[in-house]
């Protein structure tokens, strides 16, 4: 498939100009390298194929020769039930890191100096998603990446390192967005930590969680905990927005303090925009 495939409304490829010592030009296909161009052919793929089964491939590829639609056998994969897409599984029921991955991940030896320890952190970092309370287990190790602290490794910097790897072993799944029904987020903070859960039933959507600022761990509890409704909202803001979600916290008055400082004030702007209510 090319995205040279589609032809552009002569209206559009005003948008597509640009110069050269030569001349100025259009584009009069889509281009490559357009911030909208793969949105544009995805939603192009769902127009033509969206009404067919997957089953019915014979049906599929004579729909793409009518398009003019070319394949690229060696990029095909049909009838997958999972793929492996940059280090996560993706199957009907959700995501979770990759099998091989966790496996390697699980096989990293205790490191020997600060730069060791920083790549264990960068790769446990990319899948913090998957690895709930991340700030507070990885705390202690944090300490250790700092230039104005000596590389020591102790017992209880090895507990905590076993006891990170061990989270991401648990394999926690997290499920697709179910928009025809409500989103429940569950936030909560302590003086050095926000996070929180998105839940829909009992499928778990996604999991939050964040280091406080030296500033912020100055904060009163409401604040933390009105942060951490405020850094979830943000953090999933395409997936929540104009949806209904429920906000579960041991403050009732959360989203209503009585206390206007400029801060709440930006953070009250912020929320106006969802469909929240308290429980």
């Amino acid at each position: 498939m090319h995205y040279f495939d589609r032809r552009l409304k002569r209206q559009s490829q005003f948008f597509t100009s640009f110069c050269l010592p030569w001349g100025k030009f259009q584009f009069k296909r889509l281009p490559m390298g357009s911030f909208t161009a793969p949105d544009e052919y995805q939603a192009c793929m769902e127009r033509i194929l969206g009404d067919l089964p997957y089953e019915h491939l014979a049906t599929v590829f004579k729909r793409l020769q009518r398009f003019d639609v070319a394949l690229n056998t060696k990029k095909c994969r049909i009838l997958r039930e999972s793929v492996n897409y940059l280090g996560f599984t993706l199957t009907p029921d959700g995501i979770q890191p990759q099998a091989n991955k966790v496996e390697a991940i699980q096989q990293i030896a205790d490191p020997a100096n600060t730069k060791g320890l920083r790549r264990f952190l960068g790769i446990i970092s990319y899948y913090r998603e998957m690895v709930p309370n991340k700030p507070a287990l990885t705390a202690r190790l944090n300490r250790l990446t700092s230039k104005n602290v000596p590389f020591t490794w102790a017992p209880e910097d090895a507990a905590v390192f076993r006891s990170i790897k061990e989270a991401l072993a648990r394999n926690v799944w997290l499920a697709f967005p179910d928009y025809t029904r409500t989103f429940h987020v569950f936030a909560d903070a302590s003086g050095r930590q926000i996070g929180g859960l998105i839940i829909q039933g009992k499928r778990i959507i996604a999991c939050f969680s964040r280091s406080l600022t030296e500033t912020q761990r100055k904060y009163s509890t409401m604040d933390w905990e009105l942060l951490s409704v405020v850094k979830i909202l943000k953090e999933y803001r395409t997936m929540l927005l104009d949806f209904p979600i429920v906000i579960h916290t041991d403050h009732k008055n959360l989203l209503y303090p009585q206390e206007i400082s400029l801060r709440i004030k930006r953070w009250k702007l912020l929320l106006e925009e969802y469909r929240l209510s308290v429980e």
